[in-house]
């Protein structure tokens, strides 16, 4: 019986599977393999020696811009800046991140999960920007909520399809980024995600 149960339950996962997209078709960047711990303060640590370029699940990460830059940087998991995952920050203001898939071509992004690094009050935006093989670029703003350290998660809307790089700005206020679901079919309607199912 408990068999059966778990068969037809496996087959209803299935159905919702192909439904809305195979998840086993997206990628992930989580950033888990950078956590550590420690740093109970503001202090955030450098990801590597060579800390301009990230790489993983077939995605690359950069900084760029005028200045030298510090790359990218996390907080340790006993941080009072920490988000409750693992997330990246590029750590010079003003400075670029792009992302392109190892060995060119385009791609699809359908959500990233962003935090602030300063807790103070409000909420500012970031502009995400992708730009088509085609050297045309599609645009999308995300307000990020200033009073809270705790990831939200944004969904891209359907242009971010076919893209062959992704850039933004660290700005002042700063932000911190997390699990970009990559390939994955992307939604329609651009909406944040809160804990309890808060939808805007």
């Amino acid at each position: 019986m408990r068999i059966m149960q778990i068969t037809k339950l496996l087959g209803t996962i299935g159905l919702l599977t192909v439904a809305m997209g195979s998840p086993a078709s997206a990628i992930v960047m989580d950033f888990e393999s950078l956590a550590f711990p420690g740093f109970s303060n503001q202090a955030t640590q450098s990801i590597s020696a060579t800390p301009t370029t990230y790489s993983e699940g077939g995605f690359t990460l950069i900084t760029t811009g005028a200045n030298a830059g510090f790359g990218f940087a996390r907080y340790g998991t006993d941080s009072d800046w920490f988000p409750g995952s693992t997330a990246l920050l590029n750590n010079t203001v003003d400075r670029d991140t792009v992302l392109t898939k190892d060995g060119g071509g385009s791609f699809s992004i359908g959500a990233i999960s962003l935090a602030t690094t300063n807790v103070v009050s409000g909420s500012f935006d970031l502009l995400f920007t992708g730009t088509k093989s085609d050297n045309s670029t599609v645009d999308q703003t995300f307000s990020i909520d200033n009073t809270t350290y705790a990831l939200e998660t944004f969904l891209f809307s359907s242009a971010f399809t076919d893209i062959v790089s992704l850039r933004w700005t660290q700005g002042s206020p700063s932000h911190q980024f997390d699990n970009l679901v990559l390939d994955e079919a992307v939604s329609a309607v651009p909406c944040r995600l809160r804990p309890g199912f808060y939808y805007s």
